[in-house]
């Protein structure tokens, strides 16, 4: 290698091929030079010489921008050093290559290549294929912002909108703040909202003009098709009409532009704001917008007006175009009344109703002023709306509207209007002054309307209508005063129109009705009378009593008195005593009215109402007034013999009498009521009570005689009455501890509410005594309850006292002194001064005495029931304490015996525990104890044999741990106890006691009570055998039946297995000794044990074994038979094939006959002799077909085939008898056939 200073460096060639080889060169500075190869000290050079150039490493300082788009395409400017001007400089964006372009050695630019997905890449330069950079840089391909729509697409030319842009893939959140929006060739910073949300303001422009749109970031150099945005002239408004309308808005309103709107209506946002309100609106044409008011949010009457096609920017106009005044509006309530005919006044109810006012039927209708009542009514009369012909019967619809005269509107009410009503006569026209009369009115233009009624005379009252047809009504005439009568008809209840001709009422004296019709029996009655024609000389008749009217009102309307009666009676009226009315009518005297108590008598003055009884007799009474005084109330009827009065205060002491009033009428009664001053309570002494019935003294002021005392709820007796201003009232039997208040009432009812109280002390008493035993020598300690403990009290016992400790109010602990044993000994309590009422008493005892225990030793899991013999178990509830730590409760059965179960004991070892005996809760306990001894419990492995005979004598191995040689071990056989032989402490023997056949349970007990028992349970079985079973071979397919025959005679007693090896199936039984069964199915051919297993509740209990083995084979199966015809005539040798054959033990049954194999050459192959059938001489002239199957133990037959049985041949002549040579002979007789061959003999 020669250096451009013709310095040369040797470096060694590698060998690679004939073709080629391999130089590495180094060069320490940038420059050309030359390569030679020396081969074998000769010089050799390529033509004329091979120059090669040596660059720098370029580095890279900056780069800008540090990203770009996936889709590549960007111009990426790199700053650095050493980059060489040759066709080998390139950019390495990661593994991808891309091409730079060559500026300046400091500087290039390098061409973003195209990637899939978004990804961070290290950016490297090289001058030379395989030399890269030796400062790579970090750049990130980012997806591109591209905006899909934009919203809204329009905007005035001075700018301002907000534009939001929806773009197609979410931008990375550290370059959003590069991406801007393009309009034309002016951007605003673009800020992202959402993911796919970009949103910017469009800026201003000179005039309006549509420029494309588009959102790009600094690394996003490829532009993407335009949307384009719209630059428009402001909107401006003209005027708005109308220009006002009511406060709750729906006003259709139209706003006038100067400039048409020309923007596609899939574009426009319209709105309208009035005020802070904005609503939506429409265009009508391109310079009418139309919108509906909102209803009014504010006091201001004026607002202004404005619009915006785009949703933001709104219109501009001068103030005075542009507004809207909200009006009060006209409500209307309702219309009175709601249909009518020209010339009906409308009664138009509502509210904000003003003055001058017009009213609307319709829109093509004619309009007519408003007469002003007020601001809540004006009234409307209506116009000829409609020429009515003669013939015109429709009720017409009209829309009822009011405008004010500024011409606000209100709502709408629906009215109709009917033609004129023409009336023409009535019939029939004269009626009685009772009415009742139906009459029908005849006429043209009749609805049937609810409002249809007839008016009689000058009265108001409108008598409802029967509608029959555009000509004709009903009416019921109502009773009239005699004369003549008016008639008129409405059909808005407001318009009348009279008939041309008058109703004749003619008088007629009737009763419509008496009130009451129940009367009383002992006083009498106030009835009024209603009916017509009634003179003032009119006279009632009750029964064939004839009264004057307590009271002529009227020709309607009459009062009388019916006198007492004890029974119904007829009720009449007559004018001139002899004519009289009424015969239907009846007087029922059976209500009954009588006070014969009252209580109480007297109430307080200026208080609240008394609450009054009266007792006495009130039957068929539905209401009764109280009269007291000049005062009357309402009664409460409580039941037939109680009333309840209410009555009413005053202010001054009084006397006033008291009654009812029934029917109208005032009872007689005597009784009075006396109001009296209020009681009042100042003091009581005792304060405190200890005792039931205690004398309170009351001091206060205004008692009388009688009064009483309430304690809390409880009123006691009457008081002993000292003076108004002293009573003396006895304290309640029973009441519990606390304070009541105490009030005092005169009369039982009404109470003073004062509020001064008593306490209430707990009497001194006993109830319980805690144990109910102690020890006779003293100093047991006794928990006594009760009630009212002070802190201080003695405990008697006897004569003799003993201080006793107080513990609270219910509980005081007492200390037993030296008592006489086994007797009742009475307690009782006592201050000093008072002692309880009542007594408790307990038993003095000797201390119990234990002696002994049996069993003397067990377990120490416990739960060994325990005898204890002893002296003083004179208590019905003891205890037994081992080690006087753990007591258990015992069972006392007698004076000297008791039993307990033991607990269990936490100790690992054998030894004493100490057993004495206490009464439960108490200091009574044994001076003595006696010795138990726990030993560690009892574990079982296992016994043998298993299985023993049912005579019982066999020695049973137990093998375990933990046994003792204790007198009391035991093997237990089921509930048999037999005495065990200790062998170590890990084994003894049991002799098995006799016992029936079956299972049994074997424990070990080494005390007599406790039992430890094994799992495993032990077998007795019978001494017997099979002695025989049939047959002794069978299918492997099973289902063969099996005799078995046993030695016993006791198989019917329960259920019998057969067991064919492990295999047991169910036994039937054919007697006492025999059962038979079906063989199951065996795996192979061969032998397998057989027996006899009884059982009892599914436990082995007797097993009865062959000595002889059953065999499981193959039956034999049968394929053909020849010949498959024949007789017996001479013997007939026929051979079978098949398999499964043996000799002697294969039997062929011909249809019922069984004959053996003579002969089996192998299993395959059996002759037999055709044995004679009785088909050959019954079936017929002789012969049949029967079938032939095989089996090997009687039992299993094959599956068969068909044999024909041939009638036997019987020869009756031949001729000739006599021959000399060869002669054809004539044979005669039976049964020949031509399908055998037969042999002449």
């Amino acid at each position: 290698m020669t250096s451009t200073n013709n310095l040369e460096e040797e470096t060694l060639a590698l060998f690679y091929s004939s073709e080629s080889i391999g130089c590495i060169v180094q060069a320490q500075v940038p420059g050309q030079r030359f390569l030679t190869l020396k081969l074998y000290d000769a010089i050799a050079t390529t033509s004329p010489t091979v120059a090669l150039e040596f660059v720098a490493v370029p580095a890279i300082v900056a780069i800008s921008p540090h990203s770009s788009d996936i889709r590549g395409g960007s111009s990426i400017a790199v700053t650095g050093r050493g980059f060489h001007d040759g066709p080998s400089l390139s950019c390495h964006f990661g593994l991808v290559q891309s091409r730079a372009v060559f500026l300046t050695p400091t500087r290039i630019v390098c061409l973003t290549p195209r990637v899939s997905v978004p990804s961070q890449v290290l950016l490297t330069v090289s001058n030379v294929g395989g030399n890269v950079s030796s400062s790579p840089v970090a750049f990130s391909f980012e997806s591109p912002v591209v905006a899909l729509s934009i919203h809204p697409s329009f905007g005035s030319v001075l700018g301002g909108v907000i534009v939001r842009v929806l773009v197609a893939e979410t931008a990375l959140d550290d370059r959003s703040s590069s991406v801007r929006c393009w309009f034309g060739n002016v951007s605003s910073i673009a800020t992202r909202v959402q993911s796919n949300v970009f949103q910017c303001v469009a800026p201003s422009i000179v005039r309006p003009a549509k420029v494309p749109f588009h959102l790009r970031s600094e690394q996003q150099s490829v532009v993407h098709p335009p949307i384009y945005f719209t630059y428009v002239d402001p909107v401006q408004v003209v005027n708005v009409t109308p220009a006002s309308g009511p406060v709750e808005g729906a006003t259709a309103v139209r706003v006038l532009l100067v400039a048409p709107v020309l923007m596609p209506a899939s574009d426009l946002s319209i709105q309208c704001a009035f005020g802070n309100q904005s609503v939506p609106g429409f265009l009508v044409s391109p310079t009418v917008i139309q919108c509906v008011t909102p209803p009014s949010v504010s006091q201001q009457s004026n607002v202004s007006v404005a619009v915006t096609v785009n949703g933001q920017e709104f219109s501009l106009s001068s103030e005075s175009a542009t507004t809207f005044e909200y009006q009060t509006s006209l409500q209307v309530d309702s219309v009175v009344p709601t249909l009518g005919s020209p010339g009906t006044s409308i009664r138009v109810m509502g509210t904000n109703l003003k003055s001058p006012s017009i009213c609307h039927f319709g829109d093509a209708r004619p309009s007519t002023p408003a007469r002003f009542v007020s601001s809540n009514e004006v009234v409307c009369e209506l116009p000829t709306m409609v020429s009515f012909t003669t013939t015109t019967t429709v009720a017409v619809d009209a829309v009822l509207t009011l405008e004010y005269a500024t011409g606000v509107y209100s709502n709408s009410k629906l009215f109709k209007v009917f033609p004129p009503l023409s009336l023409t006569s009535l019939s029939p026209s004269r009626v009685f002054e009772s009415g009742g009369a139906r009459i029908m009115l005849q006429g043209r233009g009749f609805l049937d309307v609810p409002q249809l009624g007839c008016l009689f005379g000058r009265s108001a009252v409108i008598v409802p209508a029967l509608w029959v047809s555009k000509y004709l009504v009903e009416c019921v005439v109502p009773p009239l005063e005699p004369g003549n009568v008016s008639v008129a008809v409405t059909q808005n209840g407001i318009d009348r129109y009279i008939v041309p001709m008058s109703l004749s009422v003619s008088p007629a004296l009737t009763i419509s009705s008496i009130s009451p019709i129940h009367a009383l029996v002992s006083y009498p009655t106030t009835i009024t009378v209603l009916g017509t024609g009634f003179e003032p000389s009119v006279r009632c008749r009750f029964g064939d009593v004839i009264v004057v009217p307590t009271e002529y009102t009227n020709r309607n309307t009459v009062t009388c008195t019916a006198p007492p009666s004890q029974t119904s009676v007829p009720f009449q009226v007559t004018n001139n005593g002899l004519d009289f009315a009424g015969d239907r009518l009846w007087v029922s005297h059976d209500v009954q009215v009588d006070i014969s108590d009252v209580f109480p008598s007297s109430g307080p003055v200026n208080t609240t109402t008394t609450r009054v009884w009266i007792r006495g007799t009130f039957t068929n009474m539905d209401q009764l007034h109280c009269q007291i005084g000049d005062m009357t109330t309402l009664a409460r009827i409580a039941n037939t013999t109680h009333v309840e009065c209410l009555v009413p205060p005053v202010t001054t002491s009084q006397v006033v009498p008291i009654t009812l009033l029934a029917l109208g009428m005032s009872i007689p009664s005597t009784w009075t009521f006396s109001y009296y001053a209020p009681p009042a309570v100042e003091s009581m002494e005792p304060s405190t009570l200890f005792r039931p019935s205690t004398a309170v003294t009351v001091r206060g002021r205004n008692f009388l005689p009688g009064a009483v005392c309430r304690f809390g709820a409880v009123i006691t007796g009457a008081s002993v009455y000292h003076s108004s201003k002293v009573i003396e009232c006895p304290s309640p039997q029973v009441h519990a501890r606390g304070y009541v208040v105490v009030e005092v009432s005169n009369n039982g009812v009404d109470f003073t509410s004062q509020g001064l109280t008593v306490r209430f002390e707990s009497q001194l008493s006993v109830v319980a005594i805690s144990p109910p035993y102690a020890i006779h020598t003293g100093g047991s300690s006794l928990m006594v309850i009760g009630t009212g403990f002070p802190a201080f009290l003695y405990c008697r016992f006897g004569t003799t006292y003993q201080v006793g400790t107080v513990l609270n109010t219910t509980h005081c602990m007492c200390t037993t002194p030296p008592l006489p044993p086994n007797q009742v000994v009475v307690l009782e309590l006592s201050t000093g001064d008072e002692g309880t009422t009542n007594q408790v008493t307990f038993w003095s005892m000797l201390p119990p005495n234990p002696i002994r225990v049996d069993p003397s030793h067990g377990s120490t899991v416990g739960n060994t029931l325990l005898t204890v013999h002893g002296t003083a178990f004179s208590i019905d509830s003891m205890e037994c304490c081992f080690n006087r730590t753990t007591c258990v409760p015992a069972a006392v059965l007698s004076d000297t015996l008791l039993t307990c179960v033991t607990p269990p004991f936490n100790t690992t070892t054998n030894g004493p525990i100490l057993l004495t005996l206490r009464a439960p809760d108490s200091q009574v306990a044994s001076l003595r104890s006696v010795e138990y001894f726990v030993h560690i419990p009892l574990t079982l492995a296992r016994f043998v044999p298993t299985r023993v005979p049912e005579q019982g004598h066999t020695v049973v191995t137990v093998s375990g741990a933990h046994f003792s040689p204790t007198l009391n071990l035991f093997c237990v056989f089921g509930t048999e106890f037999v005495a065990a032989t200790f062998v170590n402490f890990d084994t003894i023997e049991c002799v098995s006691p006799p016992h029936a056949p079956g299972s049994v349970s074997l424990g070990v007990s080494a005390n007599g009570k406790d039992i430890v028992s094994f799992e495993a349970v032990l077998e007795y079985h019978q001494s017997g055998s099979v002695t025989a079973i049939t047959p002794t071979t069978g299918s492997v397919d099973g289902n063969s039946v099996v005799v078995a025959v046993v030695s016993s005679n006791n198989l019917l007693s329960s259920a019998v297995f057969c067991k064919f090896g492990s295999i047991e199936v169910r036994a039937a039984a054919i007697n006492a000794s025999a059962v038979s069964c079906l063989s199951p199915r065996a795996r192979t051919c061969g032998a397998v044990s057989f027996s006899l297993v009884q059982r009892v509740k599914n436990s082995v209990s007797v097993e009865f074994v062959s000595a002889m083995p059953y065999i499981y084979e193959h039956p034999p199966s049968l394929v053909s038979i020849f010949p498959n015809t024949g007789s017996t005539a001479a013997p007939t040798i026929v051979t079978l094939t098949g398999s499964g054959f043996h000799a002697h033990t294969t039997f062929i049954r011909f249809g019922n006959i069984v004959t053996a194999c003579m002969e089996a050459t192998n299993t395959s192959t059996c002759t037999v002799q055709l044995p004679r059938h009785a088909i050959e001489t019954t079936q017929g002239d002789g012969g049949g077909v029967v079938t032939v199957d095989a089996t090997n133990n009687n039992q299993d037959f094959s599956t068969p085939l068909l044999f024909l049985y041939t009638p036997r041949v019987a020869v009756m002549a031949v001729a000739p008898s006599v021959t000399h040579g060869p002669t054809l002979v004539t044979v005669s007789g039976v049964h020949f056939v031509d399908t055998i061959p037969n042999a002449l003999r």
